[in-house]
C-alpha cells in the first residue's frame, strides 16, 4: 500500500456494528474542521476500515481527502504528534474526541451476530472489553431510548450524569 492514498480509496467496514447518530457525526466533522486530523484509523490487510469509520466520514465532511498509511503488524503503538496542538485547543480536542464516542450507539442485532460468530470461533471474548454480564444486559433488552432519534438526544445526556463522591459535583 502506498504511503499516501485518497480517502475515497478506503473501504468502509460494511459490518460495522457501531452506529453514529446525526449528532455524533456532526461532532466528529466539526472537530476535524476546527482542529484538523489527530486520530489514526485502522485498516486490515485488505484495506477495510476496521476502526475509525466515523473518523473517515467526518474527515470527508471536513474536506480532508488524503490518508497517510503506516504499515504495522501490531507490535508497536502508532502515535500522531500534533506539533501545532497545545493549551485550550488540545483540551478542547480531547473533549470533542471523547464526546463523539458518547453520542454513538450499537447495532445490537449486528453485534449479537458478530459476537455469536466469535464464540463459535472460540475467540477470547474478554479481549474485546465486555464481560458476560455486560453482554447479557446489552443483548437481552432493547435500550430505553434511541440516541439516533433526535427527540431522544437529551435523554442520552441525562443518562450520563455521575456524581463525584469527593466533591458532589455532577457531570
Amino acid at each position: 500500500m502506498p504511503d499516501t492514498i485518497y480517502i475515497d480509496e478506503l473501504t468502509p467496514d460494511a459490518e460495522n456494528v457501531r452506529r453514529r447518530t446525526e449528532r455524533s457525526t456532526e461532532v466528529i466533522a466539526n472537530s476535524l474542521k476546527q482542529f484538523g486530523a489527530g486520530r489514526s484509523i485502522v485498516l486490515d490487510r485488505d484495506g477495510v476500515v476496521r476502526a475509525g469509520n466515523g473518523t473517515v466520514e467526518g474527515a470527508k465532511a471536513a474536506g480532508i481527502d488524503r490518508v497517510r498509511v503506516i504499515e504495522s503488524d501490531g507490535s508497536e503503538l502508532i502515535a500522531i504528534k500534533r506539533t501545532d496542538l497545545s493549551g485550550a485547543d488540545a483540551t478542547a480536542y480531547a473533549i470533542a474526541d471523547n464526546r463523539a464516542a458518547d453520542l454513538s450507539t450499537w447495532d445490537f442485532e449486528g453485534l449479537d451476530e458478530q459476537l455469536g460468530s466469535l464464540v463459535d470461533a472460540e475467540f477470547d471474548i474478554d479481549a474485546i472489553g465486555f464481560n458476560e454480564d455486560e453482554l447479557a444486559g446489552m443483548l437481552d433488552k432493547t435500550p430505553e431510548f434511541d440516541p439516533a432519534d433526535e427527540s431522544d438526544q437529551g435523554q442520552l445526556d441525562s443518562k450520563k450524569l455521575t456524581t463525584c463522591p469527593n466533591c458532589n459535583h455532577e457531570f
